[in-house]
């Protein structure tokens, strides 16, 4: 009981200061919702995905993978669409092309620590093209690009709801629903094999279906999924497991009312599962923190309409009051449905996208690099539009390293500062001077941390700073407790110092 209660004092403690950091710097650094974008036209498009959320946050791409439906008449195909930060870059590459439907795509690709290009993806969905609802993949690696489609499950049951997650290379973990069950595997999608096939619901009788799967580099996998209760409404279960794979036994994330399960977002290295709940009489969002001891929140409470499909960037933060995020957008529904964006607690834009009798649903990207130390987040979603079903997408700029210029003064010399807090978990400040003269207008500089091994783990920024005296915000949530260093280099200068990560 004592462990429990200085665990959850330290969780207090932490989300009160992060809570601070965000209200110091949200005030002149963040940036509003950039305006509305058509990204496709002329067809009927629905569905859009992108990748997996997944614990790695050490790299930002330069550009992201955008899968959906494009329809046109009995026949729907599964598109590709390469994103960048001001839209597509690149012609909508089919990955079907044949008169059977396909229907609800999903896509996972590479979350390497520094990796900042796509280097292998893999896209799932299901078809009828045996007469029945199969699963069929098509997998992704840079020399080749997007190979023939290959089947995945082919058996005599109707399969649902394939959703992946990176794991290397070639291999990638598998969930989907069959037979009222939640499938898993470990697919070789470079040689269309399977190492690993489990039922994770084969005890007892009840239906499950909707699963998500998120994966940390711990290493351990987490799949969630709707289950049906005796009143005939759902839960949401959760099993974990390392690698190997190791299962654990159910653990419950929802119970009260019917509940809608909406999928994981990263929390310090445990994810937080997003559910739909009616527990009030109307859907809203929750989540529940799954390994953090009492950690089910609210995320948006709004009695006067219906609320679903919630996305968020990055981490959220834990309070008393909730859920706080760098970026989110769900869905509200009333006689039209509506897109709603925030940043971290502040509802700033919407979008009306069409009324309620259309199916409507959105994605949120993982990251992509722009400048020197931030990310454009994009929001993708579906809009009735002259006949047609396009794709459209608002975009948000995130500030994702916080380096500030903390004073007026030139310093004479270098010099960097002991980190404060020091021990920290899991964000910490770093401070340095830049020194300038007449013949000095600015530096390039490097701000670097290295384990206790002295191996590189996180470039803080390497870029042209000018005279002053800097601060600089690093969240470590991502790795393990021990001795780091952060080492400052110039062209002339280095000096190295010790932090201390306690988790």
């Amino acid at each position: 009981m004592k462990n429990r209660s200085l665990k959850l004092c330290i969780r207090i403690i932490i989300s009160f200061f992060l809570l601070s950091l965000i209200s110091e710097n949200c005030r002149s650094q963040i940036y509003q919702w950039n305006p509305l974008q058509k990204l496709t036209s002329g067809y009927t498009d629905r569905n859009p995905g992108f990748g997996t959320k997944q614990e790695n946050y050490a790299s930002l791409f330069t550009w992201e993978f955008l899968v959906f439906e494009r329809h046109s008449d009995t026949v729907s195909n599964i598109c590709v669409l390469k994103m960048g930060t001001d839209g597509p870059v690149d012609s909508v590459i089919y990955l079907t092309n044949g008169n059977v439907i396909n229907l609800n795509p999903s896509i996972s690709y590479n979350s390497d620590f520094f990796s900042t290009v796509i280097n292998n993806s893999l896209v799932l969905w299901e078809t009828n093209r045996n007469g029945r609802w199969d699963i069929y993949a098509s997998y992704y690696e840079t020399a080749t690009g997007w190979q023939t489609p290959f089947a995945v499950d082919t058996s005599e049951s109707d399969k649902h709801s394939a959703r992946s997650v990176y794991i290397n290379s070639t291999n990638f973990g598998v969930v989907y629903e069959r037979d009222n069950n939640i499938i898993f595997k470990i697919l070789d999608a470079a040689n269309h094999t399977v190492s690993y096939d489990t039922n994770l619901t084969s005890v007892g009788n009840s239906v499950c279906g909707n699963p998500f799967i998120t994966y940390s580099p711990n290493p351990r996998f987490y799949v969630s999924y709707e289950k049906e209760k005796p009143d005939g409404k759902r839960e949401i279960e959760v099993r974990k497991s390392t690698l190997q794979p190791n299962w654990t036994a159910p653990d419950t994330v929802a119970y009260a009312g019917d509940n809608i399960n909406n999928g994981m977002v990263g929390y310090f290295g445990s994810p937080v599962n997003i559910f739909i709940s009616d527990r009030l009489g109307n859907y809203n969002i929750y989540g529940t923190a799954i390994d953090v001891f009492e950690a089910q929140k609210p995320v948006v409470i709004d009695t006067a309409f219906q609320n679903f499909d919630f996305e968020s960037y990055l981490f959220p933060i834990i309070t008393d009051g909730g859920f706080f995020n760098y970026a989110n957008a769900y869905i509200r529904k009333s006689d039209s449905i509506k897109i709603i964006f925030s940043d971290y607690i502040n509802q700033n834009d919407m979008e009306a996208v069409s009324d309620s009798s259309y199916n409507i649903s959105l994605t949120m990207n993982r990251g992509m690099q722009i400048g020197n130390f931030d990310a454009l987040v994009w929001v993708v979603f579906n809009k009735d539009s002259s006949g047609f079903t396009n794709l459209y997408g608002k975009s948000i700029r995130i500030i994702i390293l916080d380096i500030n210029k903390v004073s007026s003064e030139i310093p004479v010399t270098f010099k960097l500062y002991q980190n404060y807090p020091n021990p920290f978990n899991p964000v910490t400040k770093i401070k340095f001077d830049i020194p300038g003269s007449a013949r000095n207008s600015g530096q390039n500089v490097k701000l670097i941390i290295f384990d206790a091994l002295g191996r590189e783990v996180e470039k803080l920024f390497d870029s042209q700073l000018n005279p002053g005296t800097y601060e600089v915000t690093w969240n470590a949530g991502k790795y393990s407790s021990g001795i780091y260093f952060y080492t400052l280099v110039s062209e002339k200068f280095s000096v190295t110092k010790k932090l201390i990560l306690v988790k």
